[in-house]
């Protein structure tokens, strides 16, 4: 998300504030150094990012720049008991809540949803749905992916 935003909108880029959350201690710890294998870089990265935001430190491992890496909040978080910051424009949950029970995936969206502005949006994996959890956001499509936008007025205009 920084290097596309450098990319794309570099002076919001420097306005932007990036919080990267696991409940895994030592999966914070590997974001922080930012050192990737191959493999991990391989799932996706195209190579344009790859060449201009990494330097290889081995045949099987890279590290990010500085520039990028600084401009992430690593923290550890437990998204079923630990408080969420407010006022977030936009949040990206995917393929977590696969994993919860019922009752966790309605305390987690409720979760999210208060932790969005009025007009903000929420990303989830594609496995994963609002739909008979929370009736005020939105569906919106872009492309091939899908969000939901947060429409806490609940005026629906057709």
């Amino acid at each position: 998300i920084a290097m596309l935003l450098q990319e794309k909108l570099p002076v919001i880029a420097r306005l932007t504030d990036i919080y990267a959350t696991d409940i895994s201690e030592p999966a914070v710890e590997k974001a922080r150094e930012g050192v990737y294998t191959r493999f991990e870089l391989g799932r996706g990265l195209p190579d344009h990012y790859l060449n201009k935001y990494f330097t290889k430190i081995d045949d099987n491992s890279s590290r990010i720049s500085a520039q990028i890496r600084d401009r992430v909040r690593f923290e550890v978080h437990n998204l079923v008991n630990d408080p969420f910051p407010f006022q977030n424009d936009i949040i990206f949950c995917r393929n977590v809540a696969i994993y919860f029970s019922e009752a966790q995936k309605k305390g987690l969206y409720e979760k999210l949803q208060g932790a969005l502005r009025q007009d903000g949006v929420l990303v989830l994996g594609s496995a994963e749905s609002l739909s008979g959890y929370l009736g005020n956001f939105i569906i919106r499509e872009y492309g091939l992916g899908r969000y939901y936008e947060l429409n806490a007025s609940q005026v629906f205009m057709f």
